[in-house]
């Protein structure tokens, strides 16, 4: 096979026998990341390859090739990092990424890379819109040792601010023009290189937008043109040149106008269908997302997708559990979720911390944990016990000097409730004996107070959503359903109350005791307090999805429906409830030093496996302590599945697959 003679960010390569798919596209939070396709599997699966550019900020797309340097060729890319353009390679027996090697300037958009036939060996060539006019031609001269960028030679000018380009090595003349396809506004336009003179310039379509892709294919005798572009409106278009006849552009077809807006789109003419022809593969762009399409060669040429939309896996790969990795991308694939991060520790040794899903989640990205934050919370209840500040027997409400709100009356019986009772689901509330209406149509147990923001907001006449200690009084003018002590009844409000003893009895904020007390001597930082409404939340944490809308609790009386995680209810007022954010890895290193069960401090390995869960809208965290020495942590930004599957059943299979593995790293 030749090197790559058209531009674009995806290629079918020669590095396996099996001509995988090679795509490159910047990585949201800098640089840029590799997939691959996986040929050889049936499933034909996705695979992230590397992080590399470190934090670049690379804008637009870049552009990929494979090379006649070395055997089977090093990938080669150019992208653009504000005016100027930075040329990466990969080796192709070490699988490494170079460091950039930087040229030109005053460029925009995104570059056209391409391996041409001028020259001995074959000739790097770009093009990219330059600045303000016109488009700007590079060349590397790949017979001079020395490897030199050689231009800029600029032509086009009289279009002004060009779009995009597109660029492809023709068989047209000796030894072959350049063709180009580039877009002004929704106008695209070709242009071909004869000699060294830039010709043409002729419209041919209307309705562009993005970055177009442009091929010469292997239909027709000679070859004809084919163009994708992004489509006005959502969508994209499929045309082509008839180089025999008349060589005149047609419109062949329009493809996912449901599927959204598209930035930029890579086109190739795979190995798929007949091998003389082969189908068109495309990757189209959406600034956050990769849908890929295909289309059959057969008679009928019909365009099939989205057949997928992508998803990758950040951070240190771990061959050995490669399979866990394989796994939670099938499941999340399987459910259409967007993003989760999973953390695994075993005898003490965090093995890898990953991130998953086309939000490109780094693997320290911060998720809310639900109902896991009272495993948290029971730790810290136990320093201060083993403190001598606090006893299993100490009276909550007397301790807490709660008084109900006027016109209430406490139950007596609350004087008897204990830390005790709290902490072992005994204190004498029953989320069953209260019902199950929602709060405001949020979907969350609006019969447990610690989620019935604008209901208690409401009824306590406040003009800004509850806080804790608003819940509390609220709470202390409740009846309770049965004696504290005599049952077990699952109720998230005891923890609540126990995060409001721990902030009495030491005189600070329960996530700062928490965080200063608890996480600080086993070395864990990622642990905060959530937030509700998404302006104030951290900056690594990630967006939660949910199909609900809901009344907004900010403040308990707005008539404004919000998505039910951004605001229908108080998450900060639920504090070590249900309360708190945290990274995988802090959770999983967390897992190592104290039980998910109990107060006490981890003091040997586990027994059977323990698990807790998490689950809220927007939300779903489990962690897992194995025999062995083995802990996990999984979170996701979502517990409703687009697609339909329960997400509760992801974690019970990975941990089967842990539970499976014989051979650990070193």
């Amino acid at each position: 096979m030749s090197p790559t003679r058209h531009s674009g960010f995806l290629i079918e390569s020669r590095t396996t026998p099996s001509l995988d798919f090679e795509l490159v596209l910047p990585d949201p939070t800098g640089g840029l990341f590799h997939a691959w396709r996986n040929n050889d599997d049936p499933g034909i699966p996705w695979v992230a390859g590397a992080s590399f550019a470190g934090r670049l900020p690379v804008e637009g797309t870049p552009s990929l090739i494979q090379s006649n340097f070395m055997e089977p060729g090093n990938l080669e890319l150019v992208c653009r990092v504000g005016a100027r353009l930075a040329h990466f390679w990969r080796h192709s027996r070490s699988l490494e990424w170079s460091a950039p090697t930087w040229f030109g300037e005053g460029c925009a958009g995104s570059p056209a890379l391409l391996q041409g036939v001028f020259g001995a060996r074959g000739n790097f060539e770009v093009v990219v819109p330059a600045v303000p006019a016109g488009i700007a031609h590079y060349w590397r001269n790949n017979d001079d040792p020395a490897l030199p960028w050689v231009g800029p030679g600029v032509f086009g000018e009289n279009l002004g601010r060009v779009d995009a380009v597109a660029l492809v090595q023709g068989n047209y003349g000796h030894p072959g023009n350049l063709e180009l396809v580039l877009r002004v506004g929704a106008k695209l336009f070709h242009f071909y290189r004869k000699g060294n003179a830039w010709l043409g310039g002729k419209e041919f379509f209307d309705r562009a937008a993005g970055q177009p892709a442009f091929l010469q294919g292997r239909h027709g005798g000679r070859g004809h043109f084919e163009v994708v572009t992004p489509l006005v409106g959502g969508g994209f278009a499929h045309l082509y040149r008839d180089n025999e006849e008349g060589q005149t552009w047609r419109l062949l077809a329009q493809v996912g106008a449901a599927d959204g807006s598209f930035t930029a789109l890579a086109l190739i003419q795979s190995h798929y269908g007949t091998p003389a022809l082969g189908n068109f593969e495309v990757a189209a762009w959406d600034g956050r997302r990769v849908l890929t399409y295909w289309r059959d060669d057969g008679r009928a040429r019909a365009w099939h997708g989205p057949v997928s939309e992508l998803g990758f896996v950040r951070g240190r790969h771990v061959p050995e559990l490669w399979d866990v990795d394989l796994l939670l991308l099938r499941r999340m694939r399987e459910r259409g979720l967007k993003a989760a991060t999973l953390a695994v520790l075993r005898k003490g040794r965090v093995l890898f911390e990953h991130g998953y899903g086309w939000l490109a989640p780094p693997p320290d990205a911060l998720l809310r944990i639900g109902e896991v934050s009272q495993a948290l919370t029971r730790s810290a209840i136990g320093v201060l016990v083993r403190s001598g500040k606090l006893s299993r027997e100490t009276k909550v409400f007397p301790l807490l000097g709660l008084l109900p709100a006027a016109g209430r009356k406490q139950d007596p019986r609350l004087e008897r409730v204990t830390v005790g009772h709290l902490l072992d689901y005994r204190g004498g509330w029953d989320v069953g004996a209260a019902g199950a209406a929602a709060d405001g149509g949020s979907g969350v147990r609006a019969c447990d107070p610690a989620f019935a923001s604008r209901t208690i907001g409401l009824e306590l006449g406040l003009s800004a959503a509850p806080g804790a200690w608003d819940i509390a009084r609220w709470l202390a003018g409740r009846q309770l359903d049965f004696e504290p002590g005599t049952r077990e009844a699952y109720w998230s409000v005891g923890y609540l109350l126990l995060s409001l003893v721990i902030e009495k009895v030491s005189g600070q904020r329960f996530v700062d005791f928490l965080r200063e007390q608890v996480l600080a001597p086993i070395g864990v930082k990622d642990v905060f307090l959530g937030r509700s409404l998404p302006g104030y939340r951290h900056e690594r944490e990630l967006p939660y999805l949910d199909p609900g809308l809901a009344l907004s609790a900010f403040p308990p009386s707005s008539e404004r429906r919000v998505p039910v995680p951004d605001g229908s209810w108080s998450i900060e007022a639920t504090e070590g409830a249900a309360g708190l954010v945290a990274s995988a890895g802090a959770l999983v290193r967390y897992l190592d030093k104290y039980w998910l069960v109990g107060m006490e401090a981890r003091d040997g390995d586990a027994r059977e496996a323990v698990r807790a869960v998490g689950s809220l809208p927007g939300t779903h965290a489990e962690a897992v302590q194995r025999p062995g020495g083995v802990n996990w942590t999984l979170l996701f930004n979502c517990r409703v599945a687009p697609l339909g599957k329960s997400v509760d059943e992801i974690g019970p299979e990975l941990d089967r697959e842990l539970a499976s593995i014989a051979q650990w790293p070193e």
